[in-house]
Formats: structure tokens, sequence, C-alpha cells
């Protein structure tokens, strides 16, 4: 059994992570500008269940700031209790990828965009997610004046991106299976991923704000069991419009309903259908041309 070393300060200083121990984080940990977070092949880092203290999200999660960088083979994030035990429920901060291309925000993180300082460097082979985030509270809501500062019934995001380039992202592929809420979240971003799986998020598979991604070998998304409101795509456009490019050869395995007022354009994927809740299906390549979907409408 692999020792267990917790991580309850801000990473202030070039750090190192070991493949031979296992990580847990019990606060919001911030990884700061112009510091470098080196993770070893084969390293597993468990996120701490349940409310805590000093945060804005109230909730243990990794930040990387605006300038910082990461360095990393494949590793793994997973939900887990005080003891390191990964657990099967969502109820933490998750991961958040900050960079220095464009200002943004979300569920209480801001940046603004300094391109004169240092960007963000994200690097890594592949980023494997289990019960990251948050869903919304199943209580009624707790009035202002009784509620605890360290609660809050917002939903969190397993895997979020904030403002970042496609010059500050190396990280080619992203695995996302049951999500607090969106399996995969991109705010005023530009990015670009060889491989996007996202599995069984409790609500929407790849939530687009503002952003575009293009993805080029494989690109996956089961919805699993149906809910309200749950889609392959949400695609917001509050600050512009959402695009996700997908790659002549790169190949799909989709299962879910697809949004409102997303628009599909390619030469190789069925047309959609537009009834209420129609399930969306395909496994296949496209072979013919790139694929769009896009949203220039708020959907």
């Amino acid at each position: 059994m692999k020792p267990i070393q917790v991580l309850a300060r801000n990473i202030a200083k070039h750090t190192h992570l070991s493949s031979k121990k296992k990580y847990l984080i019990t606060k919001t940990i911030r990884v700061r500008p112009g510091v470098r977070l080196n993770i070893q092949d084969g390293t597993e880092i468990c996120i701490l269940n349940g409310p805590v203290k000093g945060s804005t999200l109230h909730r243990a999660a990794l930040i990387f700031e605006p300038g910082s960088q990461l360095r990393a083979g494949r590793f793994s994030l997973r939900a887990s209790n005080l003891a390191g035990k990964p657990v099967q429920q969502a109820d933490n901060g998750g991961v958040w990828f900050c960079g220095n291309s464009q200002s943004a925000d979300k569920d209480n993180i801001s940046i603004t965009a300094h391109p004169r300082r240092r960007m963000s460097k994200f690097t890594a082979h592949e980023i494997r997610s289990f019960y990251l985030g948050r869903p919304d509270s199943t209580k009624a809501p707790t009035p202002k004046k009784q509620r605890k500062k360290n609660d809050s019934h917002e939903d969190l995001d397993a895997l979020s991106v904030l403002g970042v380039g496609r010059k500050e992202w190396e990280i080619k592929s992203v695995q996302s299976f049951h999500s607090g809420d969106d399996g995969f979240d991109l705010t005023n971003s530009d990015i670009l991923l060889h491989r996007v799986s996202i599995t069984n998020p409790t609500e929407d598979g790849l939530n687009i704000s503002s952003s575009r991604i293009q993805i080029t070998r494989r690109l996956s998304i089961q919805m699993g069991p149906q809910g309200k409101d749950r889609d392959l795509f949400d695609l917001e456009t509050d600050q512009g419009g959402s695009y996700i490019e997908i790659s002549k050869g790169c190949q799909l395995r989709l299962e879910g309903v697809f949004g409102d007022q997303v628009i599909l354009s390619s030469a190789d994927l069925p047309a959609l259908r537009r009834s209420a809740n129609a399930i969306y299906r395909f496994s296949g390549t496209s072979r013919k041309a790139d694929s769009l979907i896009y949203s220039i409408t708020e959907d």
C-alpha cells in the first residue's frame, strides 16, 4: 500500500509528486503563478469530499492559477474520504486550469487576463478524473441568515478551464467519469485536445462557454441514464459563440441529447432530430471532412 501524503497548503515553489505515494488534497490548494507542479506518470491524487473552511468553493479543490505550470505524464484524480480511500460520490471542488489569455469567471472563481505577464503552461499526456465536482444540493436551500460560511448549494464541474489559450495548453487527453456536474467545462478558452472521453456526468457532457475546442483523434460522450436537462453539449454564448471542431479522421462515440440551439455541420454525422429529448447515437469516424458543432445563440 502506498503511503498517503496530505496536501493542505498552497503550492508556492516547484513541487514534484511521485507515483510511489498517494496524495490527498484536503483544502482548496492553489498552484501559484510562476510555480511548476511536476506529476510523475501513474500518480494518483485524491480530493477530499465534503465542506471545508476558507474557500470560495466551500470544497477541497486543485486550482492552477494564471501563470502556473503543470508538467505530467498520465495521472488520475479521485474523490475520497479523509483516509484517502476513493469513494463513488462527487462532493468536491474538482480541478481548475486558469490561463492568462482571456478574462473569465464562474462559480466564484474570477481571473483577469494580463497578456504581458507570465502565461500558464499545462502539459500532460492524460488526465483521468473520477467523481469530481459537486451536484446541486438535494436538500431545500438553507435560508441565507442560517447558512454556514462553508456551505454552498452551487454545483461544481469536474474539470474547468478558464481563460486558457492554445499556447498555454498541451494536455493531450482528458477522461471524466461520473462528474458531479458537467464532465468538462471551458469558459473563454481556446484549446486543442487529441482525445476527450466523458462517461455518465450528473449534468451535461461537454460545456462550452464562449470558447473553442478542437478534438483531433477521439471524442466519446456516454450520458448514461437520461434525465431532465442533461445534454451531450451545452454551448453558452454570453461573450461570443462557442465551437467544437472535430478533425477529419476523428473517431466518435456519442449517445445522448443535443442542446436545443446547437447546430451540427457535418458530412459524416447523421442530421439532428429536433423532437423533444430525442437520443442521438453515432459511432464512427469523421472521414470526409472536419465536422463542426456550434452555437451563436444561447442554448
